[in-house]
């Protein structure tokens, strides 16, 4: 599966998880996934996308955020920005679930279960690919 105009951001402190993430999603056929493991980092990249006019589909599509550790910081900082033309998900863990209230308080789009063996993620993947390709609309840029 080659999805155009697919842009996939992967925020995940933990190092192990956000390769095997990493790996799945390109298993799976998404192309044009970027993994970054720093809230500061995820912020830098997106104010210097923001500066791009026009920004050329260069913006994320989909943004994914484990709601444990930093997660729940970036999206908050993410619901402050003046431009969010991105869906964002939560990944929670069935013992975080908890944290899926607050991840909605601050307009995450959905909380699913993160996928946590490889063959699982890369399930998880071509199921947000073909959700992507088959049946998402998106705004103009």
């Amino acid at each position: 599966m080659a999805i155009t105009d697919f842009h996939l951001l992967l925020f995940d402190d933990n190092d192990e998880r956000r390769t095997s993430l990493l790996r799945a999603a390109q298993r799976a056929g998404l192309r044009q996934v970027l993994g970054l493991r720093d809230e500061a980092d995820v912020r830098a990249h997106l104010d210097r996308l923001a500066l791009r006019e026009p920004p050329e589909g260069l913006y994320p599509s989909l943004v994914l955020v484990p709601l444990d550790g930093p997660g729940l910081n970036l999206l908050s900082w993410l619901t402050s920005r003046p431009r969010r033309r991105m869906v964002t998900i939560g990944l929670v863990h069935p013992r975080d679930g908890h944290l899926i209230g607050q991840a909605y308080d601050l307009r995450v789009n959905s909380c699913l279960l993160r996928p946590e063996g490889f063959e699982e993620q890369v399930e998880f993947f071509r199921s947000v690919g073909r959700y992507w390709e088959d049946l998402n609309q998106s705004p103009p840029p």
